[in-house]
């Protein structure tokens, strides 16, 4: 895991550097790049140079070549994001799944976007699962799902620590009151993400990416788990798709796209009819 500085529930949220977290972020993927497998003949293999390439949360861009969604996966850290085209970054494997069906498989553990062994480390194949799951299994790009209209309060006051306020229903994790939620900011090519992080080593994140959207910024959200344990012979199998949230509304103190310090408040619909108010 990349470096960064998390913000305790004493002080003042989000007050963090441009530095990324996670294999989700575009240092990361360099990093990862630099892993990359001898692609030989294997057409699955991507082999676009990382220089080349443009990242938001789960979906990026390598080239501007005939839109065809493609999903593609790092074989050593089990990122996953949705490609505009069949070009992806080199030390990545592109899936034949398509966008309306991300695991497409028939494996002997379960359905999965690759017919081979792809990961080979339980780590990487939990990591691959838990980003599928948080897409809904499904294709995403800048327009899928659609981005929310952000309002702008400059007069907006950060609370002291992050909260929650929830309807009695709602089955997020940060509307425990018992479990500390910490955020933060991170930056990638394509977009911004807030990170709502509770739980640990074991937990769930709300991730609010927001989009430049004309002389605005839009915002949409998913909800992935994490952990930093695997277990061993991790069956290759996606799992359920995560707990669906969508943007009702978001108020932030600032509209710079280029900002990485910022609070505000997200009012969010979840399944069956709940909703969670965050302020941060």
């Amino acid at each position: 895991m990349i470096p960064h500085q998390r913000v305790t529930a004493l002080t003042a949220l989000l007050t963090l550097a441009a530095c990324a977290a996670d294999h989700q972020v575009d240092a990361g993927m360099a990093d990862d790049a630099a892993i990359a497998l001898d692609a030989g003949t294997d057409a699955s293999l991507c082999t676009t140079p990382i220089r080349d390439c443009r990242l938001g949360l789960f979906f990026g861009t390598c080239d501007d070549g005939p839109a065809t969604p493609t999903l593609a996966c790092n074989e050593v850290t089990g990122a996953c994001r949705w490609f505009s085209s069949s070009a992806c970054p080199e030390g990545w494997r592109r899936s034949d799944c398509p966008a309306e069906e991300a695991c497409c498989h028939a494996t002997p553990t379960g359905r999965w976007p690759f017919s081979d062994e792809v990961p080979r480390s339980d780590m990487a194949i939990v990591e691959m699962g838990l980003d599928l799951a948080a897409m809904g299994l499904v294709g995403i790009d800048a327009e899928r799902p659609t981005p929310v209209a952000v309002t702008v309060d400059a007069s907006f006051t950060a609370p002291p620590q992050v909260t929650a306020s929830c309807s009695p229903g709602a089955t997020l994790l940060l509307c425990e009151s018992r479990l500390f939620t910490m955020a933060w900011v991170r930056a990638m090519g394509l977009s911004r993400v807030v990170e709502l992080v509770t739980g640990s080593p074991v937990g769930q994140r709300v991730l609010v990416e927001l989009l430049p959207r004309g002389s605005g910024l839009g915002a949409r959200v998913f909800v992935r788990d994490f952990t930093d344990a695997a277990r061993p012979s991790t069956p290759r199998a996606c799992p359920p798709p995560s707990p669906r949230a969508s943007v009702v509304g978001l108020t932030l103190d600032s509209g710079d796209p280029a900002r990485l310090e910022v609070h505000g408040e997200l009012t969010l619909a979840l399944e069956d009819g709940e909703s969670a108010t965050v302020a941060f």
